[in-house]
């Protein structure tokens, strides 16, 4: 392809734009497979708007896998002929630990230290003293104003269009999994392999999965009633789920009688401001589930599901009843802005902090193996190890081992939990740890 033309509208982003017509195309055959398309600089010549524009359009394109790209030569249509290694297990061996760390290199907490203290405690502080409504014990379902907060995040943030009473609040992602399961009458839920949702409670089917993520003929093996997923980016490798295979799995979920679980895990650090395609917007047989833990603290408790519009009426679920505080004051959080400008910040220093990271790793010591993920890095370390050696040191950090079969010298570099002005440090350190 030498050249493309399209016209833009004030409706929308030009890079919005420029991506849907693009997709559109490619969907429908006009832009062929294997096709090359122009490179960002022509493409931003072609169309009188910035390469910046253009980028950010071929981003979300590669991340649905609409296109692919091929180093030096550039972007093509998408023929999905990649695969990534399916030797995969599972474990379920994730422990409380209470231990101290010096450097804690998980993804469990968010950084802290820009978190938006005078704001948030002015919000606490205006609920006890101006709104009663704290002390009333809150509606089975959630309260209403933090479900109307939470259906506008949807709305704006991701594409999708609910109804308030569609959104069920929960105190965990565990407390939602163990009501489907009630509700679907089901002991096991197929789960990603490797993948985050390894808890003993849990009895699950593993299901592999490849560059383009769950692989739907493992679905049709097994048939499970219920499947949890993170097709947004996938843990630990970042993977983000192509749209071909969604509507793969989207064909397998109505033609069995089957359920998804769409787990938000981490979208909202992503890289540009446009949300790929949600399962949840193309079949009625998708739950959306998000937590707030990693988003803005593990401490307030609170997860929220969506059911599809046909399942609410039926829907019956045991839930603990979730403070009325907690719930007043996400619910303000959320409506003043002071929650998507705290994500806005989060996902520009989750950026600089890989880009620091993946420009100080000591490379004869480190292979980067997945940089993709939002809040992690993964590496192959090029000399033998102890964990427990690491632990011991004061280091909390995670192998990949936990989440497949590959040998003990993966590590997953988290970088959430350590505050900017602290990385080189934290990385120099493990880096001496290891020697």
């Amino acid at each position: 392809m030498k050249e493309y033309f399209m016209t833009f509208n004030n409706n929308e982003d030009l890079y919005i734009q420029l991506y849907k017509k693009l997709k559109f195309d490619i969907e429908t055959k006009k832009i062929e497979t294997n096709t090359h398309l122009p490179s960002r600089r022509k493409m931003a010549l072609a169309l009188g708007i910035s390469v910046n524009t253009v980028s950010t359009a071929y981003d979300i394109l590669l991340q649905e896998g609409y296109i692919y790209s091929i180093a030096k030569k550039g972007y093509y249509a998408s023929d999905f002929s990649i695969p990534l290694n399916n030797n995969i297990s599972i474990s379920n061996n994730e422990k409380k630990d209470n231990t101290n760390y010096t450097y804690d290199f998980t993804t469990d907490n968010p950084d802290y230290d820009i978190f938006p203290r005078n704001k948030f405690n002015k919000i606490c502080k205006d609920i006890i003293y101006y709104n009663n409504d704290f002390m009333n014990r809150s509606s089975i379902d959630g309260i209403y104003s933090l479900r109307q907060a939470i259906k506008k995040v949807l709305y704006e943030q991701k594409g999708i269009n609910v109804d308030y009473d569609q959104i069920f609040i929960y105190d965990s992602t565990t407390r939602i999994l163990d009501n489907l399961k009630l509700f679907f009458n089901t002991e096991e839920i197929a789960v990603e392999n490797p993948g985050y949702f390894m808890n003993k409670k849990n009895k699950v089917i593993p299901i592999r999965i490849d560059n383009k993520g769950i692989l739907t003929n493992e679905l049709y093996k097994y048939k499970p009633k219920l499947i949890i997923s993170t097709p947004f980016s996938h843990y630990p490798t970042g993977i983000k789920m192509t749209i071909d295979r969604k509507k793969e799995i989207v064909k397998f979920l109505e033609e069995n009688n089957s359920y998804l679980v769409e787990d938000s895990l981490d979208s909202q650090f992503r890289n540009h401001s446009y949300q790929t395609t949600p399962l949840f917007n193309m079949s009625n047989r998708v739950i959306f589930t998000e937590s707030f833990s990693r988003s803005v603290f593990p401490g307030l408790g609170i997860s929220y599901m969506v059911l599809p519009k046909e399942l609410v009426n039926n829907f019956k679920h045991n839930k603990t009843n979730i403070s009325s505080l907690n719930q007043l004051i996400l619910a303000d959080f959320i409506n003043s802005g002071t929650y998507q400008s705290h994500i806005n910040r989060l996902r520009l220093l989750y950026n600089k902090k890989k880009r620091l990271i993946l420009d100080i790793l000591n490379k004869d010591l480190f292979e980067v193996v997945y940089d993709e993920a939002y809040c992690s890095i993964i590496v192959k370390v090029n000399k033998s190890f102890d964990i427990n050696n690491l632990k011991e040191k004061g280091i909390n950090i995670r192998l990949l081992q936990e989440f497949t079969n590959t040998s003990n010298n993966y590590l997953i570099i988290g970088f959430t939990s350590i505050s900017l002005d602290k990385i080189e440090e934290a990385i120099k350190y493990l880096e001496a740890s290891l020697a």
